[in-house]
């Protein structure tokens, strides 16, 4: 028997949200009292070539690293509370779904280098001179691919296995993709007020001008993913996706450089997100005709 719950998708969210900031809140202010480095991109190198400053680094670091995995966790506690062992089952095929049309993977590693790309030469061109030059050796390189792979990438049980397909049921992909994108920024903001206060130690106006700009780009970019997920079906194909989408901005420019906090790849990402919604339909971004698009409201209204 299913679990009945009134609104399932609210729930994944407060638990999403809960138990990253569990353990991200706590880790982020014992960091900063004790002069810590927290993970990201910007403290990868360091951490290699200096590693942990004492013991308690060592553990507050590891205990930050696991907040990242409260998508992925609530995710799979939804869908087997609500779905049972069968729903577990349908969600590691999903992880697992490596075959699909080889343009998707020309897509997810094309489309990054694009839209960062454009972003920094929006923000100024002379933001090209840093073009593929990460400053760190290809062994470091390869090891922050598979960090990323790891961390960041395994969000998407979460986000896309269980959040996308709730959403869906209710909602046209277009709609569905705003709401997560929203949800999926404000899930970031205790890192991101982390990352721009003390390690990028930018002013209070500036801050507040990247939170902006990171929220409208992840919205933008919710919808590219659900226009990926939904022609695609596969987890494994979001995992790499949001894998190189925070993995080749350091291989391209040595960071993402914005200097309107975000706003220039922001206008970028959303460009790319209209372009799509009007070739492909918001309501399933995949190109549905009208009778398949009739039956499909149907079923909706069913539903509800």
């Amino acid at each position: 028997m299913k679990l009945s719950m009134k609104n399932p998708i609210i729930l994944y969210f407060i638990l999403a949200l809960g138990i990253t900031w569990l353990f991200w809140i706590p880790t982020i202010l014992i960091s900063v009292a004790n002069g810590y480095y927290l993970p990201s991109i910007l403290t990868f190198n360091q951490l290699i070539t200096e590693g942990f400053v004492d013991d308690l680094h060592a553990v507050i670091f590891t205990l930050n690293q696991i907040g990242v995995y409260g998508p992925m966790i609530a995710g799979t506690l939804m869908i087997f509370f609500t779905q049972k062992k069968d729903g577990v089952k349908d969600l590691l095929k999903r992880m697992v779904k490596i075959k699909v049309h080889i343009k998707w993977y020309g897509i997810i590693v094309v489309l990054p280098m694009i839209i960062f790309f454009l972003g920094a030469l929006l923000s100024g061109p002379t933001n090209l001179i840093n073009l593929f030059n990460p400053g760190m050796s290809l062994i470091l390189i390869f090891l922050m691919f598979v960090n990323t792979l790891l961390t960041s990438g395994l969000e998407e049980p979460g986000w896309r296995g269980y959040a996308l397909p709730a959403l869906q049921q209710k909602y046209n992909a277009n709609k569905s993709s705003v709401i997560l994108g929203f949800v999926w920024a404000i899930w970031h903001f205790p890192f991101l007020i982390y990352l721009y206060i003390i390690q990028l130690n930018m002013g209070i106006f500036l801050a507040l001008l990247s939170l902006a700009g990171y929220i409208a780009s992840t919205i933008g970019i919710s919808i590219i993913y659900t226009w990926i997920y939904n022609n695609t079906k596969s987890i494994f194909v979001m995992i790499l996706f949001h894998t190189l989408l925070n993995f080749i901005p350091q291989v391209m420019l040595g960071g993402v450089t914005d200097s309107a906090g975000g706003v220039f790849t922001a206008l970028v990402t959303w460009a790319v997100a209209i372009i799509l919604t009007r070739k492909f339909g918001e309501e399933t971004l995949i190109n549905l005709t009208e009778e398949e698009l009739r039956i499909r409201q149907e079923k909706k209204q069913k539903k509800k």
